[in-house]
């Protein structure tokens, strides 16, 4: 069974008259109320045309996939799991974002102080998901393999959960992943500060070639953190999670994970991504 959940956020707009006319008053009323409606119709459109896209991929496949997207233009989270929405998935590397948040918000509050040698193997975590950097990250800098429960719990990401005996295995859902992109790249929360914000974006949208498959598929302009795991019961963990920046000429502005376990081989876990990820890309550029 597959499960299909739109979250609508609604901001407040707030106007300040210059003068007193009744007419002023209306017109800005009623422009409010019509790109409102506006918006409305075109997230409702593209929730249903995201919802049959990702059903029939889903539909091919035995792998245990979930998916969640902010568009920033709606202002709309999507998800849809062939799974219960709160079936928790291993990270692998992409809990190396969660262990950045927290190095940053440590040196933030003054818990650490960020060397040039933690900037190093920040670097070599993200950009080329090195796996010693990430063990020397949390063993020697961040108090151990827990350290990014903090993360999990100051953001509300109440459905993951460290692993203390290996951190590759964090638990964790798309939906939880989404708080934490949006923490990154749309300041939600307040959580970090602007410039640790940048730091992180920049680390994400440097990720080797070779390893900036996943959501990346079917954009010219992203931010991207990919994790893959050979499970002990032979199958694959595959998963992807980033941000699709607007350019000139493509207006979508959206964060999206996509996690999948139970995959046979790692190469089809990467094209069950793509393939998400390319039709989400479609349809929010259209």
């Amino acid at each position: 069974m597959m499960i299909f959940t739109i979250f609508i956020y609604h901001h407040q707009t707030q106007a300040t008259s210059i003068s007193n006319a009744a007419s002023s008053s209306s017109t800005i009323k009623a422009t409010v109320s019509k790109l409102t409606s506006t918006k409305s119709t075109t997230a409702t459109k593209k929730a249903t045309q995201l919802k049959i896209a990702w059903q029939k991929i889903m539909a091919t496949t035995d792998s245990r996939v979930e998916i969640a997207v902010y568009d920033k233009n709606t202002n709309q989270t999507y998800q849809l799991a062939n799974v219960s929405a709160t079936t928790a998935i291993k990270t692998a590397s992409i809990v190396k974002v969660s262990v950045l948040t927290e190095l940053l918000k440590q040196n933030m509050t003054g818990d650490l102080t960020l060397t040039s040698t933690d900037e190093a193997y920040a670097k070599q975590m993200i950009t080329e998901s090195n796996n010693d950097a990430t063990t020397y990250l949390l063993s020697q800098r961040l108090g151990g393999y827990t350290a990014t429960q903090a993360v999990f719990d100051d953001l509300h990401m109440t459905h993951s959960t460290a692993n203390t005996d290996a951190w590759g295995y964090a638990t964790t859902t798309a939906a939880d992943q989404l708080k934490l992109l949006n923490t990154i790249y749309y300041h939600a929360n307040h959580y970090l500060a602007t410039n640790s914000r940048t730091y992180a974006k920049n680390l994400m949208a440097s990720v080797d070639a070779s390893q900036d498959w996943g959501i990346s598929a079917g954009a010219t302009s992203y931010q991207v953190k990919n994790g893959w795991l050979n499970d002990t019961d032979g199958t694959w963990i595959i998963n992807s999670i980033g941000h699709i920046s607007a350019t000139t000429d493509r207006d979508a502005d959206y964060t999206i994970a996509i996690l999948t376990d139970q995959n046979n081989s790692e190469s089809s876990g990467i094209a069950l991504v793509e393939k998400l990820a390319q039709a989400t890309n479609t349809i929010l550029n259209d």
